[in-house]
């Protein structure tokens, strides 16, 4: 699926999110994750995707969980962007063409 300039893929959870990271040949360039996961949550996603050498250039969270000490959990994580849900779709697609004209080529 091409999404914005960006080749998608889909994953319903953390171990298939993982287990596609791992047998892709090429490195992601963005993650967009739900923060509440059937099996764990998206900051655990990103922190194993960085451990293990496949963080992706940019990451935006999903959550309808938006206080302060939600915001402070998923930037410690690592996302550069925590979107509250629903997710606004012109919020979302500027985030998206913004990061395809600046990922690295």
């Amino acid at each position: 699926m091409n999404t914005l300039g960006h080749r998608a893929h889909i994953t319903q959870n953390v171990r298939e999110a993982l287990d596609l990271a791992v047998s892709e040949n090429e490195a992601f360039d963005l993650l967009l994750s739900d923060i509440s996961l059937p099996d764990g949550d998206g900051c655990e996603l990103l922190r194993c995707l960085t451990d293990g050498g496949r963080r992706p250039w940019r990451a935006i969270a999903m959550s309808g969980h938006c206080s302060m000490q939600d915001l402070t959990k998923s930037r410690r994580a690592g996302f550069d962007y925590h979107l509250s849900k629903p997710v606004e779709i012109a919020i979302l697609e500027a985030i998206l063409r913004e990061a395809a004209e600046e990922a690295p080529q």
